[in-house]
């Protein structure tokens, strides 16, 4: 019968008593990694998740100017899109026009005041707003995406940068049963810091987005929009 040392019994005991006590070197790098994977796969998903949401506002807000454009001259009535930039958000408007003919231009001739209002659909105009008749959930306010931000909005007889949105409870765009919408700019900035600007045309009420800095001053005179290259 073997007869064991105690201090070799000992010593297995020790060695066995280390070998059970941690990682390795080797579990320790395949852990980080996979940590690693793990962190990465997180943040690709939610970057996608944010783009994606980015990606329906702009289309629900260019799908809705559109539709606009069309249903103010099917319904006869004036319609007004609502950004409020304190709380990030806009919503729809049906609206009853009322002449002011306090806010009519009253230099140059009356071809020059027609083509004026025809430009611009909310000159020398008031109304009463209420929600729209056939659509009323277009009433509803829709929020900005998280870390989209509006900094600047630019009409044919207004431009507001992003001091001036701070002092601003709302700025409209305004549709026409002539067919005539406010053609305009909107200017948004992502959460990377990226511009996003949309373009109305004033009179197919169609929507281009710009992921890119834009003359808008060109554009705001009506200038044809396919004579800028996007990105």
């Amino acid at each position: 019968m073997p007869v064991y040392k105690a201090t070799n019994v000992k010593k297995k005991i020790n060695n066995n008593l280390k070998r059970d006590s941690g990682f390795t070197l080797i579990e320790l790098v395949v852990v980080t990694v996979i940590i690693a994977i793990m962190g990465t796969l997180i943040a690709v998903r939610a970057g996608v998740f944010v783009f994606w949401r980015e990606e329906g506002f702009l289309r629900r807000l260019t799908e809705t100017i559109t539709f606009l454009h069309y249903q103010a001259t099917v319904d006869r009535l004036y319609y007004q899109i609502n950004f409020n930039p304190k709380v990030r958000n806009y919503t729809v408007v049906a609206l009853k026009p009322i002449k002011d003919t306090s806010a009519t231009i009253t230099s140059g001739g009356k071809l020059t005041q027609e083509l004026a209002e025809l430009q611009s659909p909310a000159l020398g105009v008031s109304y009463n707003a209420s929600p729209p008749p056939d659509f009323p959930s277009l009433a509803e306010p829709v929020l900005f995406p998280e870390g989209l931000k509006l900094i600047a909005l630019h009409l044919p007889n207004l431009s507001l940068n992003t001091e001036d949105l701070k002092d601003t409870d709302v700025v409209s765009i305004i549709f026409s049963p002539q067919g005539i919408v406010d053609g305009s700019i909107i200017e948004f900035v992502n959460a990377q810091g990226a511009p996003i600007n949309l373009v109305v045309n004033p009179f197919t009420g169609l929507s281009k987005i710009y992921r890119k800095e834009v003359d808008f001053a060109k554009l705001i005179e009506f200038s044809a929009d396919e004579n800028i290259n996007s990105e």
